[in-house]
């Protein structure tokens, strides 16, 4: 049987150590929670002259894909955000494995960043909120375009069954109408399960793992269909007036860009639930996340239908 340490392979954990110049030394291995993408740790350990020393590992230990896992991109984009501005952290790349042969599964190696991973119900609108601001401060920013970023698209076709509590038809005939323009970086998976905070501050944003390029409001409107169906309506609402605010404009065609982040969950949002349920959000079931899900969709149709932009309630 493979040796593991806290559920990291020996294999894995000599590599980073080694890589990280801390083979040798006696060292905590912490797996860190709300992850779906990726089996990610936290790597500690003290250096000969006493300092302290930590890295995250991140393993993508999934099914594969011909364009999985995107550690090509994810570097390219750390590096772009790193020459930005910003008022909060994103990791910087220490070392990487593309094809897993030293680590046993495609790696990569990360500074560690201040903050904790926080989905509590409590206080969650101000943490909505600080999430719509560093949105914003990472568009505003306008971070360069790596040419390795893929184009955001909308995947109208879906090879799962539509089910029968959500129009999925009319979604796809809306989505149809929408005109993609824009050629930016986007985060590709903003959430707040993406984000670290101390108390209510967010300190650092995580995981570009879904970067692309293309038109910024896909970021909203995914994140607050994500803010949706893991609280509710008004921290949708408190994540828009926050990013609104922060970059001093309105998002146009806002209801179509919640279905386009709706369609990520395509055909129900019970895919999302591990992650939840793995950062202590016990509260959340499928059914709930579901009939969420489908007032979250419904409510922008009506929007879209009636052509109002306004901020009623989810």
């Amino acid at each position: 049987m493979e040796s593991t340490v806290n559920d990291l392979p020996q294999q894995a954990l000599d590599w980073c150590l080694q890589l990280t110049g801390g083979t040798g030394q006696p060292c905590a291995v912490t797996r860190l929670r709300g992850g779906i993408a990726a089996s990610t740790h936290l790597i500690e350990w003290g250096t000969a002259s006493g300092t302290e020393r930590a890295v995250v590992l991140r393993r993508f230990v999934g099914a594969r894909t011909p364009i999985w896992p995107p550690i090509e991109q994810e570097l390219a984009a750390l590096a772009a955000v790193a020459e930005c501005r910003l008022p909060y952290q994103t990791p910087r790349a220490l070392g990487f494995d593309l094809d897993g042969r030293a680590c046993g599964h495609p790696a990569l190696v990360l500074s560690r960043v201040p903050g904790a991973l926080n989905l509590s119900p409590q206080h969650s609108r101000t943490r909505a909120a600080a999430l719509g601001q560093s949105l914003a401060q990472l568009h505003a920013a306008k971070p360069r375009v790596p040419n390795e970023l893929r184009p955001f698209a909308i995947k109208l076709e879906q090879t799962a069954p539509d089910g029968d509590t959500i129009d999925w038809p009319r979604v796809r005939a809306a989505l149809a109408t929408l005109t993609l323009t824009g050629d930016e970086l986007l985060h590709g998976d903003f959430h707040m399960g993406n984000a670290l905070f101390e108390g209510d501050t967010l300190t650092a944003l995580l995981d570009f793992t879904c970067v692309r390029r293309g038109p910024w409001q896909s970021d909203v409107g995914y994140c607050r269909c994500d803010l949706a169906l893991l609280f509710g309506s008004a921290e949708a609402d408190e994540f828009l007036d926050a990013y609104e605010t922060t970059r001093g404009l309105r998002v146009d065609a806002l209801p179509l860009w919640d279905l386009a982040g709706a369609m990520r969950a395509h055909p129900d949002a019970s895919a999302w639930l591990p992650g939840w349920l793995d950062a202590g959000r016990s509260d959340l079931d499928a059914p709930l996340v579901a009939e969420r899900l489908t007032t979250f969709v419904a409510q922008a149709l009506r929007r879209v239908e009636d052509g109002s932009a306004t901020r009623e309630g989810i």
